[in-house]
């Protein structure tokens, strides 16, 4: 009876054994896991913040094309610019006033 017995309780140990292992394995998975989350988050969060960077430096330079475009399509620049290097003059606007009758 007493190798029953000791049989028994080996088997109780090695059950115990195993499933402290698996256990083990189990917790050391999951903090892996966590772990490997927290990194790729911290990368994220890396990756957010210079594409705000970049977001607020492709603003600023949108506005400042859009500034250079408005000086140098203002009519008074165009209008020196054309009288200076293409030696044109402005056309004076004819008169507006249509006779339909004899003219005295």
């Amino acid at each position: 009876m007493k190798k029953n017995q000791t049989r028994h309780t080996l088997s109780e140990d090695s059950t115990k054994v195993i499933h402290f292992i698996m256990y083990v394995l189990l917790v050391t998975f999951f903090l892996v896991l966590l772990l490997v989350v927290k990194d790729h988050c911290r990368s994220l969060g890396k990756d957010i913040d210079s594409s705000r960077k970049e977001l607020t430096m492709l603003t600023d330079e949108i506005g400042f094309l859009e500034s250079s475009v408005n000086h140098l399509s203002r009519p008074d620049r165009i209008r020196k610019m054309v009288s200076e290097n293409l030696k044109m003059v402005s056309a004076t606007p004819e008169s507006l006033i249509v006779y339909l009758g004899n003219v005295e």
